[in-house]
């Protein structure tokens, strides 16, 4: 079967887990994705529910009012049309924005579904199980976080918000990786490696750290399909998942010390506690 699916990295990887449950019950599909998701292509490759990947750079990821243009990508039973919709995000919605996949593909994915890339799982899974030993000692295993402060989709917090993160972190004793694309101003006590990689090498440095904390965007979408433990910082809390398991190692902040806890209410709690967490 053929999949369309016309979004940004990040909405991709809110549909895998839909596709793969797909792909479990019909047979691997061929996933056709706009230009914007070229960088994710070679994970995609590892994905042994996807058969082949083609880009479509005909269509631009514009929106018509609140219909994306590409919605209609397919026309009768052609293949499936996925592409996500900026009305999904509304309250009003008929159906929350990580729901519309699974509804448009009529599956119920199952907890092994949201494991999107079992390559890089298994990457994790590795380096956490097994011990180093040089010199009969134990080499003890990095304390990396990574920070991914950038987002495209909602205001980010303040620069100087995410270096008062990234100094209480490193005074916690952690190794602190910045990831990104826009090196616009410089972050102190940390390795800032925006600009600088590829999607693949990001998302292995993201595997293989204790944790990630970042915007709403596609580095946190990813760290939460690959068991790492993903906490979300962003000015506005989104709702959009409130009412599904998508985000299920996820913990959502606010610049003002909001914690949406796992049933996605809100409570306020001190900053000192978001560190600590």
């Amino acid at each position: 079967m053929k999949v369309h699916h016309g979004g940004k990295m990040g909405d991709l990887v809110l549909a895998l887990p839909s596709i793969r449950a797909y792909a479990r019950e019909h047979g691997s599909v061929d996933l056709i994705t706009s230009a914007l998701c070229v960088p994710l292509v070679p994970l995609l490759w590892e994905c042994p529910y996807i058969k082949e990947v083609h880009i479509d750079a005909t269509q631009p990821y514009e929106a018509d009012g609140k219909v994306l243009l590409q919605w209609n990508y397919f026309k009768n039973k052609e293949g499936i049309n996925l592409s996500p919709q900026p009305s999904f995000r509304e309250e009003e919605a008929p159906y929350y924005y990580s729901d519309c996949y699974s509804r448009a593909l009529d599956v119920t994915p199952l907890a092994e579904d949201y494991m999107i890339f079992p390559s890089l799982v298994n990457n994790r899974r590795w380096f956490a199980s097994h011990e180093v030993f040089y010199k009969g000692k134990s080499q003890s295993k990095m304390k990396t976080i990574v920070v991914a402060p950038e987002c495209e989709s909602v205001s980010e917090m303040s620069v100087s918000a995410w270096q008062d993160l990234i100094d209480r972190l490193y005074e916690a004793g952690f190794s602190i990786i910045v990831i990104g694309k826009n090196k616009e101003n410089c972050f102190s006590f940390c390795t800032d490696l925006r600009g600088q990689t590829t999607i693949p090498t990001v998302a292995r440095i993201i595997s293989e750290s204790h944790a990630l904390i970042g915007s709403h965007s596609f580095p946190m979408q990813l760290a939460s399909r690959i068991e790492v433990p993903t906490f979300c910082f962003q000015e506005m809390i989104l709702t959009l998942d409130r009412a599904n398991p998508l985000h299920c190692n996820t913990v959502y902040f606010d610049e003002k010390g909001f914690e949406s806890s796992p049933n996605y209410y809100l409570k306020m709690i001190k900053g000192d506690q978001c560190v600590s967490a």
